[in-house]
């Protein structure tokens, strides 16, 4: 388990990680086989995905998002990200095009510069989120209205 990077932290993480053994070992012998190991790996990344999930969720609605918006800059991310492991800068600078945000090219390339990214300089979802609210944050100075993220538009930070 520890070999997989997922090393119990705390009493629940045990209790958790115990109760998702005895779920995958079918003849209750103590002892994964590889179906079994392999059933308890699919459940480990479902429950991993699940957490992130929920994470990103929170982050989101901390800068403002609502559920239906951060479904929205989600699904534009992943459009855009198209399996790359995160987004870069061109595809922020589509990004900001679609949030109709009305940046010069030189305030929008100065926050992407001081946007934080991964150690391999990619924008994951989280420095998406962040990246989006600062956006929106500055379109929406002078209006307070929009729609949210279709096709075309651009979210518009619920409560804001």
């Amino acid at each position: 388990v520890s070999d997989l990077g997922l090393m119990p932290r705390c009493r629940e993480d045990q209790a958790i990680l115990q109760r998702m053994i005895a779920m995958v070992d079918r003849n209750g012998d103590g002892v994964m086989s590889f179906d079994e190991f392999s059933a308890f790996v699919q459940r480990m990344a479902e429950r991993m995905q699940a957490v992130k999930t929920a994470r990103q969720r929170l982050l989101a609605k901390e800068q403002g998002f609502s559920d239906k918006e951060f479904g929205e800059l989600r699904d534009a991310f992943y459009m855009l990200e198209g399996g790359e492991g995160g987004l870069g800068q061109d595809e922020l600078k589509k990004a900001a095009g679609l949030m109709k945000c009305g940046l010069t090219h030189r305030e929008l390339s100065h926050i992407i510069a001081t946007e934080e990214h991964s150690p391999e300089g990619k924008f994951l979802l989280e420095h998406f989120l962040n990246f989006s609210s600062r956006l929106l944050t500055r379109r929406n100075r002078g209006s307070r209205s929009g729609s949210s993220l279709g096709t075309d538009a651009a979210p518009t930070k619920s409560g804001k």
